[in-house]
Order: structure tokens, then C-alpha cells, then sequence
């Protein structure tokens, strides 16, 4: 299986044939493409809030390697107005903390949210330097990777497949 990530929700045939084409695929070989797909945003804490419409400030932090598609997606989606970013793989320690509170409380309009990636939700729930307030406002939108082109049974049955055999031969 070759998965080809991160496409275009429909990306076309002829985009289709040319990444084929590029990857020089042999007979056994089967391309897919996939996207992602967000879902509906969160509170990190489980806080019952009203969720960030569109006249609310939104305050993107990000702790990612490419932050560039969240950021586009929020852009499209929401009123972006502040964004933050730290390395990939970032543990948000005290200072952080203090940043984040510092930005998101020079944000002059009155309903503002933070909106994390799921990724750095995991890593700021048990932060114990988050104040309520903060707590109240974050939010994470939830990330689905989807094979595109009505794919996924075939995608899906691809893999049983493939475990049921190995199991069999071990």
C-alpha cells in the first residue's frame, strides 16, 4: 500500500495519474490518497462553554511540526486573530503557560477562545499551571485522517486481508 498523505478533498484524475506516474508503481502495488478531516471543537477540560462562533477571537497555540494547515483551516473557519507556535514535540512548562495567559489576555474582544491541535490538548490536560480561566476557553479540534475517492472499504478490506493471511501463516 502506498498512501499518499495531506491531499486536496478531491483531489482530480488527472493529479490522480500523475502522482502514479511519479511513484512508479508496480502491478501489486495500490495507491490511495488521504485527507484530513476535522471534527467539531472541544473544550480540553470538558467545561460546558459556548463554543467559538464566528465573532469570537480566536488564539491559536500550536506545538507541531508543520502548523501551516491548522492554521489555514482556523483561518477559513474561524476569526483567527493571535497565533503562538512552539517546536514539535513541546512540553508546555511554566513559562509557557505564563505566555499563553499573557497573549490571550491582550485579546481586547470579549468572547475569545484558544483552540489547540488534539495532539497538544494531551499535553496541557494535566498542566497544573493552567488557571481556570484558561481552562474555561481551550478548546482542541479533533483530527481524522480519511482515504478519499470512496476508498476506505476497499482500503479497509485491503488490511483485513493481509492480517488474515498472517495470521494464518504464523
Amino acid at each position: 500500500l502506498i498512501i499518499t498523505t495531506k491531499c486536496a478533498e478531491d483531489p482530480s484524475e488527472q493529479e490522480q495519474r500523475t502522482i502514479a506516474q511519479k511513484l512508479k508503481l508496480r502491478k501489486e502495488q495500490n495507491l490511495f490518497f488521504s485527507g484530513l478531516h476535522y471534527g467539531t471543537l472541544k473544550n480540553v477540560f470538558g467545561i460546558n462553554h459556548m463554543l467559538p462562533n464566528s465573532e469570537t477571537a480566536i488564539f491559536m497555540v500550536t506545538g507541531i511540526a508543520q502548523p501551516s494547515l491548522f492554521e489555514k483551516y482556523l483561518k477559513m473557519h474561524y476569526n483567527l486573530t493571535t497565533t503562538l507556535t512552539f517546536p514539535d514535540h513541546h512540553n508546555f512548562d511554566d513559562d509557557d503557560i505564563r505566555q499563553i495567559e499573557l497573549k490571550f489576555n491582550q485579546i481586547s474582544n470579549k468572547e475569545k477562545a484558544i483552540i489547540v491541535t488534539e495532539k497538544d490538548a494531551v499535553r496541557l490536560l494535566n498542566n497544573p499551571a493552567l488557571s481556570d480561566k484558561i481552562k474555561a476557553h481551550l478548546y482542541f479540534l479533533p483530527l481524522e485522517i480519511v482515504i478519499l475517492n470512496s476508498q476506505t472499504t476497499r482500503f479497509n478490506q485491503i488490511i483485513l486481508d493481509y492480517v488474515a493471511e498472517n495470521q494464518r501463516n504464523s
